[in-house]
């Protein structure tokens, strides 16, 4: 074993216990180490996915607490609709760990707490690496924001 891999390794030990625990907050359905991705096979991924960002993008900004709303709910259907394949959750640490594949946005716990994440943002990228979306939760002037970015061939044409 090469220095890079005992050094992946180590991350991957020391990472995986709080890395289930931030992904189960944003998954309906419990995750555990055998629903992971190899790590190589993560970054195949990431490789596949990375002209995503090339192509439209789209941005808003809503209270973090309107993702409970009717409104939210049918935004997500919109983009489900739109691509309905299946999706890849990324938060922090997948790139420690692995990511996870999901059946598609319905299987995301959409009621997830503010404070979930040390990181604050959750990415999510179809199967089909065609779209993408990005929420970025923060706080500003003592309110709790959300932002929204979407980009691809579906989701980027997808409005509020």
């Amino acid at each position: 074993m090469n220095s890079d891999e005992r050094r992946n390794r180590i991350s991957y030990k020391v990472n995986l216990k709080p890395y289930l625990q931030e992904l189960n907050c944003f998954t309906l359905k419990p995750k555990s180490e055998t629903d992971l991705i190899s790590l190589d096979e993560t970054k195949k991924i990431i490789e596949r996915s990375k002209s995503i960002r090339k192509t439209e993008r789209n941005k808003i900004t809503i209270p973090f607490k309107e993702k409970q709303s009717e409104h939210f709910n049918n935004y997500i259907q919109r983009l489900q609709d739109a691509n309905s394949s299946g999706i890849y959750l990324w938060i922090e640490r997948a790139n420690n760990c692995g990511t996870t594949l999901l059946g598609s946005l319905s299987e995301v716990n959409w009621n997830f707490e503010f404070l979930c994440n040390n990181n604050a943002i959750l990415i999510l990228i179809t199967s089909d690496c065609r779209d993408e979306v990005l929420f970025d939760f923060y706080k500003e002037d003592d309110k709790e924001l959300l932002d929204i970015e979407t980009w691809g061939v579906n989701w980027s044409k997808i409005s509020w």
